[in-house]
């Protein structure tokens, strides 16, 4: 199983649309372990995130109002030595667990 990440929006009525995924473009997000090993971590959370680690127990939606948190969550992340090394590190270790 994979981790995916979708695009929805909210029609009239407050249910959920998910978008078509781009031509060219996946929604392909990493294994169903990473779930834990990776985003659970305290590597992840260590910094201050909030978004992320809620994968290691559930699926998480960002509301159209967090996006400029999630951004900032990925370039807190996308920023961290530690994080970027665990995860390089476990990569070659496990390449292909699902």
């Amino acid at each position: 199983m994979s981790l995916l990440v979708d695009v929805f929006s909210a029609d009239e009525s407050g249910e959920s649309r998910f978008l078509d995924v781009p031509e060219g473009s996946s929604d392909l997000a990493g294994f169903e372990s990473r779930r834990t090993t990776v985003w659970g971590s305290d590597t992840v959370s260590s910094p201050g995130a909030r978004l992320f680690p809620q994968l290691a127990s559930a699926t998480p939606f960002v509301a159209p109002e967090d996006v400029p948190e999630f951004i900032q969550e990925v370039l807190l992340l996308q920023n961290n030595t530690a994080f970027r090394d665990r995860t390089v590190q476990q990569a070659r270790q496990r390449p292909h667990q699902c």
